[in-house]
């Protein structure tokens, strides 16, 4: 369907409860099931980009628009775009039941009853049957948008072992209906397809893409919360490649998600020695800390650890001697009393003699103390890498 402005949602709720009423009383022809999915579809549309009140409207219409089907003759189903479009309703939400009537009805096309047969299947959560039947079908082959809902669900229905295809056919249904709720849907399916297949480089590409897109989507908060969670699953080693398009996800969701983003990848650059990178984290997980007493305690500990590393002694202890540390997790705490720790040690440690010395003043010189600054900021390193190991390696 060609890209159109869209009524306004109470327009076409409106529209879709009302018509079956004003065609009896002034004798109009009736808006064919076809016609009503493009209006369904027009809300969809807005659903994705994040209209305020689009899955109310969507919700209403869907309800609305089985009212009108069960009223329909079975006649109506004979012809294969009105049947189809009725598989379209199905697919996005409609009621199992307005479908069930019309196979009922024995009218529906051999091909387009089979693919009723196999939509219902698919939403009343009968997998083998709805693949058996689905399977059969080539999207493509379908006209849009209906190709990219078929597409959407043979991706849901694929064996968990079969993921390239699952994300194949994602690929597809965005391609077949873009810029509307099932390539939204499609998208932020496959993003999290690609983190459990712990492709970080698919992963980070896909997200950028999602948060730049959907900002708005009603579904966005869902993708924020799994959006950090499988960031902090991968190794630092797997994600500092694709680092900037993570990052670039990560300013497009909102201040906690995107602080809890920043404070995992603190943490895990500090159990990998990257003290850069450790206090540029935890640096701007400090800017988006919030009201969160956890999380600005976490931020302020990950900075002055990332100091410690650096040699940054006194000013790292300063920070950690005034930390909150009852806000601190319990193995953060551990990592508070090992960075403070190393801290004090480092502190209290004699600097070494200038290297180039006069010979009469390098024999007046005291000699270096054992244990002297650099062993005990080795020392200080290893207890955070201890304190690392302790959290397995992984972000908690």
């Amino acid at each position: 369907m060609s890209r159109r402005l869209a009524p306004t949602l109470a327009a076409l709720v409106g529209c879709i409860a009302l018509f079956g009423a004003s065609a009896s009383r002034a004798g109009e022809a009736q808006q064919s099931p076809v016609e009503m999915v493009r209006m369904m579809l027009d809300v969809q549309t807005q659903v994705a980009a994040g209209v305020a009140g689009g899955q109310d409207a969507l919700q209403a219409m869907l309800k609305a628009m089985g009212e009108e089907f069960n009223k329909r003759p079975a006649d109506v189903w004979s012809e294969a775009r009105n049947a189809r479009a009725a598989a379209l309703y199905l697919l996005s939400g409609g009621e199992p039941a307005v479908v069930r009537r019309i196979l009922d009805g024995k009218k529906a096309p051999a091909a387009e009853a089979e693919l009723l047969r196999g939509a219902l299947a698919y939403v009343e959560g009968r997998v083998g049957e709805a693949r058996k039947a689905l399977d059969a079908i080539d999207a493509r082959k379908l006209d849009a948008p209906l190709s990219a809902h078929v597409a959407f669900a043979q991706a849901n229905l694929a064996p968990e072992t079969e993921t390239a295809k699952a994300r194949a056919l994602l690929e597809l249904a965005r391609l077949l209906a873009p810029g509307g709720l099932i390539e939204e849907a499609a998208l932020r399916r496959e993003v999290f397809l690609a983190g459990e297949a712990t492709d970080a480089g698919a992963f980070a590409d896909l997200s950028r893409r999602y948060a730049r897109r959907f900002r708005g989507s009603a579904y966005f908060d869902n993708f924020a919360r799994k959006f950090v969670t499988v960031t902090a699953s991968f190794p630092l080693q797997a994600s500092l490649p694709h680092l900037p398009a993570l990052e670039e996800a990560a300013r497009n969701i909102d201040a906690e998600s995107r602080g809890e983003f920043y404070l995992n990848l603190s943490r895990q650059a500090l159990g990998a020695g990257r003290n850069e990178l450790g206090a540029r984290a935890a640096a701007e997980a400090g800017k988006d800390s919030g009201s969160s007493r956890s999380a600005r305690a976490r931020a302020t500990l990950y900075e002055a650890a990332a100091r410690v590393g650096a040699a940054d002694h006194a000013g790292a202890l300063a920070s950690l001697q005034s930390l909150d540390v009852a806000a601190l997790p319990a193995n953060d705490r551990a990592l508070h009393a090992a960075a403070q720790a190393g801290a004090e040690r480092a502190a209290r440690t004699p600097k070494p003699a200038p290297r180039a010395l006069a010979k009469e003043d390098a024999k007046a010189a005291p000699p270096r103390a054992a244990g002297g600054g650099d062993e005990l900021v080795a020392r200080a390193r290893k207890l955070l890498d201890d304190t690392a190991a302790l959290a397995g390696g992984k972000l908690k």
